[in-house]
């Protein structure tokens, strides 16, 4: 991974960089040595960066490398028609066009790459930015360019390091102009006389760069001192093998470049490595320019070469340094920016191009963000322009449609002289954190209010249990102390503990408290009584991983205790019971064939024949053949679908006994769902089903008796209501008849006393007649016979209502058929007796008789508001089961249906009938 230098190491660097190359201005080398000197320091500052100086020709028409040592040749080859200075030429012809650096992030998508980005891309130049070097009268001398090979935007650090090389290269440039002009000088004076060219060679000579000249059939006729120095050759040498000094990968490019140059008869550069006298290659800017003569034919051409070894080396420490930067910034665990002083973006790391400022290079805040948010950074930067130090802030941004906050730092750049430059910024997203905080203590609040409202004594203590730190109001009620007295004497904690438990609990708290702990223990509280506990503690440990509070929960297990006491004595009584009640345990290795039983269960399947039981088969061979598909099909469907399964069949023993066993048993599989092994139990129900049949034929038994009661009830009932109405009520109605007659004639008499007494009479005979008449109607009433339950039920209810006050409703549906008679009284006869209840218990004031037929059953139910029903003894006032309930099941069971009664969680009781 790429580091950065520090600061101070940078400006080190730069600071070098530029000595470097002004030491070579100064010693007069050539300009192509000095741009080559440096692209080379500039490409030392950043790993994976490239640079390249192009210049523009005189006509300011083209561009054309002047120092490019690390640029592929191809891409220089290829690139040549797109060095024209105009809009849309890539970024070094727009730069020069528009006076402005241009930067382009990806050659393969920017829109001025559309004809020559694939030249970039094959040569692995994705990102090229640049910058015009510019005169002090704003004409072009050329541009500085910067090439990576991913797509990306150059850096504060990039944009610093190429102004100094733009400043650098026109320095060298300008005074390469000087050396030009003089250059020219000296071909007019060559022009005007031959007499000058002594003096014009000794300028040349003294020129601070390499120069030569070239006739126009293309032999050198002239080298400068600097020229011969540096190549250790002769003008005779080089003459002889013009190429000789040329790094031989350069040759055929420059050859083919030159050859061109001179068919045009343009001025033209190239960038070339030349092998010094000392064996070493140098990179050198290489400038060649045609002499005309009056008629415009060449009469020569000059050069220059100029050493940019410096320059290139300085390109590409320039792109190290960048990549360390970038590759620094990017990885971040924050935001970070830098703006102009008015505002607009001029670098973001990658964690803000993750926000909508992605595409925020080169502009405001007002541009991105809605108003509130632009005002409120604006501010902030300004405020850091102004006190010129850094300002410390929280601000908000919006992600997603979620606003966010942001604690971070702003703080000014300054430029060499002081000003402020720049703004920078840095910034770590909070808003988990804050809602973090907020949840904690939301959190807390919940525990707070679940630890002062649960049994269980919620504890903190310092980590040598010196100091109770908190302690929940739960300990008063288990402990039976107050929380104060804990708190400013934490030993009365350990004081409570049972003097038998206490050594014990001491010796764990002191050993695992740092671990964890877990203990019972028994405490006595101040009245005598003790209490079982349950403490679990553990440590609370701080970032470096130092315990600095322990905490835990201490819960009352009294009650617990006491049920494992008891469970405990009840697994001994079962296993007892076991043993006496035949029961047997079995367990089948799937995987293996292998069979365990217990003797009692083996005693179950073979009685006294101890030598079978070791095979499945053995089993199988016993049960009952009527049952055998059953217990085959049953087995089959709990290896499929689990268990635990229950299932009664019949086995015959070796002495032809049947015994009906009740088997329970379950599955075991592996992690795939295969079964491994199945066990259960057995038990010998044979006795039971004796029993059980034996109660079954008796109820069947009951059954009929019950209903025959019945109907001979209510056939009793209707001979006795028919006797009333033929005989008692045919004789009434007479009586009735002769006390009319006589009250007239008794009235004529004037017989006042007699005529009182036969009228009495006549109101007894009345009273009694309508007596009999509710009596017939109680033993038989002739509305259930003639119109059925339904009209039956509603007119006593009727009647029921104007005895008792209690208001009653009848609901019936419409049934499908009318029900057997037998069927009908029954129902009837339930209503009355349950409203007879009442009555007489239920302190009701309204009850609803629901009449339904679905599913093939009649359902009756009566339902009241009263005070309900308990079917436990206890000493309350509310009804208990009696005769009346017993006489309603029975009149339900005896025609086949079954009797329900439950209490309702609101008041009242229901009693449902259900007669198939």
């Amino acid at each position: 991974m790429t580091t950065y230098a520090t600061d101070q190491q940078n400006r080190v660097a730069l600071l070098d960089s530029q000595r470097r190359v002004l030491e070579r201005i100064a010693n007069g080398a050539p300009l192509h040595e000095i741009l080559e000197t440096l692209v080379k320091l500039i490409e030392e500052q950043a790993h994976g960066m490239r640079c390249a100086v192009l210049l523009a020709d005189a006509r300011q028409q083209r561009l054309s490398f002047a120092a490019a040592p690390s640029i592929p040749e191809d891409y220089k080859a290829g690139i040549d028609p797109f060095l024209r200075i105009a809009p849309d030429m890539g970024s070094c012809g727009t730069a020069a066009f528009l006076r402005k650096p241009v930067y382009t992030q990806d050659t393969q998508t920017d829109p001025l790459w559309k004809d020559c980005g694939d030249i970039a891309v094959r040569n692995g130049l994705r990102a090229i930015w640049s910058t015009p070097i510019l005169s002090d009268d704003n004409a072009v001398l050329g541009t500085f360019a910067m090439y990576y090979g991913e797509p990306r935007l150059p850096s504060p650090e990039h944009i610093q390091l190429i102004d100094m090389a733009t400043q650098m290269a026109r320095v060298a440039i300008e005074a390469k102009g000087k050396e030009e002009a003089s250059m020219r000088m000296a071909e007019e004076i060559q022009v005007l006389s031959q007499r000058k060219e002594d003096l014009l060679r000794l300028v040349i000579d003294t020129i601070p760069t390499m120069a030569w000249s070239v006739r126009p059939d293309g032999v050198v006729d002239f080298l400068n001192q600097r020229w011969l120095d540096y190549t250790g050759l002769s003008l005779e040498q080089y003459v002889e093998d013009p190429t000789s000094p040329i790094q031989p990968d350069d040759i055929p490019r420059v050859l083919e470049k030159w050859r061109a140059g001179m068919a045009v008869g343009e001025p033209y550069e190239d960038e070339m490595r030349l092998r010094g006298a000392d064996g070493e290659y140098r990179w050198f800017l290489v400038r060649t320019v045609p002499l005309r003569d009056e008629q415009g034919n060449i009469v020569k051409w000059y050069g220059t070469s100029t050493d940019i070894e410096d320059r290139k080396r300085a390109e590409d420490a320039l792109r190290e340094s960048e990549g360390r930067f970038a590759a620094f910034m990017d990885n971040l665990p924050g935001y970070a920016w830098m703006k102009d002083l008015q505002g607009r973006y001029v670098y973001i790391n990658h964690m803000v191009r993750g926000l909508p400022g992605y595409q925020s290079l080169g502009k405001t805040d007002a541009q991105i963000w809605p108003a509130g948010l632009a005002a409120e950074y604006r501010a902030n930067d300004q405020q850091v322009i102004a006190t010129k130090r850094p300002v410390h802030t929280v601000e908000h941004y919006l992600h997603e449609g979620k606003q966010r906050n942001m604690v971070g730092s702003k703080f000014p750049i300054f430029d060499k002289t002081g000003a402020v430059a720049l703004v920078g910024g840095a910034g770590v997203d909070i808003t988990e954190r804050i809602e973090a905080e907020e949840a904690l203590r939301e959190s807390e609040e919940k525990f707070r209010q679940l630890a002062e409202n649960v049994r269980e004594v919620f504890w903190m203590t310092t980590p040598h249990l010196e100091e109770v730190l908190y302690v929940s109001p739960a300990y008063e009620s288990v402990w039976g102390r107050s929380l104060e007295s804990v708190r400013q004497r934490p030993q009365s904690f350990m004081d409570a503990i049972h003097s038998e438990d206490r050594e014990r609990v001491v010796g764990i708290l002191e050993g695992q408290r740092q671990q964890g702990f877990e203990v019972e223990y028994r405490i006595v509280r101040p009245d005598g009584s003790v209490r079982w506990i349950r403490d679990r503690g553990f440590p609370v440990k701080d970032a470096s991983g130092k315990v600095y509070r322990i905490a835990g929960v201490a819960e009352d297990i009294t009650e617990r205790k006491r049920v494992e006491m008891a469970l405990q004595k009840n697994e001994q009584l079962l296993s007892e019971t076991q043993v006496l009640g035949r029961t047997g345990s079995w367990e089948h290795n799937l995987v293996t064939g292998e069979i365990a039983n217990t003797e009692e269960n083996l005693r179950l399947f073979f009685g006294d024949d101890h030598s079978k039981g070791a095979r499945f088969e053995d089993f199988a061979e016993v049960v009952h053949p009527d049952d055998r598909e059953y217990v085959s099909a049953r087995h089959a469907q709990l290896l499929a679908e689990g268990g635990p399964r229950d299932i009664e069949y019949r086995v015959v023993w070796p002495d032809g006994t049947v015994h009906v066993l009740f088997g329970r048993a379950t599955v075991v599989r592996d992690a795939a769902g295969r079964p491994l092994r199945v066990y259960g139990t057995n038990v010998d129900i044979t006795e039971r089903k004796r029993a059980e049949n034996a109660l079954r034929d008796s109820g069947v038994q009951l059954q009929a008796l019950s209903r025959r009661l019945v109907e001979l009830q209510e056939s009793e009932r209707k001979e006795l209501a028919r006797e009333l109405h033929d005989r008692v009520g045919q004789s009434l109605t007479a009586l009735k008849i002769n006390i009319d007659i006589l009250q007239p004639a008794l009235a004529s008499q004037g017989n006042a006393e007699v005529l009182a007494r036969v009228a009495d009479s006549a109101a007894l005979l009345e009273s009694t007649m309508d007596t009999i008449e509710n009596v017939m109607s109680e033993l038989r009433p002739p509305m259930l016979d003639d119109h059925g339950l339904a009209a039956a039920l509603d007119w006593y209810a009727r009647n029921f209502s104007k005895r008792t006050g209690i208001g009653v409703a009848v609901r019936a549906g419409e049934p499908a058929l009318r029900p057997a008679p037998q069927v009908e009284i029954s129902l009837f006869r339930v209503a009355q007796e349950a409203l007879n209840n009442v009555a007489k218990h239920a302190r009701a004031h309204h009850v609803e008789i629901a009449l339904d037929h679905a599913s093939g059953e009649y359902v009756m139910s009566v339902q009241d508001d009263g005070i309900g029903f308990d079917g436990v003894e206890d000493a309350s006032d509310k009804p208990k089961p009696g005769l009346g309930m017993v006489t309603m099941r029975e009149r339900a069971q005896a025609v086949g249906g079954r009797f329900e009664v439950r209490a309702l969680p609101s008041g009242g009781t229901q009693l449902t009938v259900r007669v198939s």
